[in-house]
């Protein structure tokens, strides 16, 4: 079960080693680019098909937003 929404100060989305980890830094997964631990974009985007409208979970492009409502991270996953 998902816990509520939550602000950490970043989400790891994917972490191989110090030197390749990209973070969740922003309020949400569609309000900013996502980034390496030193603060340097790594854009991600990504899009799902709800009800016939594209929308998009991860990045900032043109799509309609979807809304983050839950956030959970554990020591081996973040799950929205």
């Amino acid at each position: 079960m998902m816990k509520k929404l939550h602000k950490f100060p970043a989400v790891p989305l994917i972490v191989h080693d110090p030197h390749f980890s990209i973070w969740d830094c922003g309020p949400s997964l569609q309000t900013d680019d996502t980034r390496h631990w030193t603060g340097a974009e790594k854009r991600f985007a990504g899009g799902i098909t709800v009800d016939g409208q594209l929308m998009r979970w991860i990045g900032r492009s043109g799509r309609r937003p979807m809304k983050t409502t839950a956030v959970n991270v554990t020591p081996l996953s973040s799950e929205y």
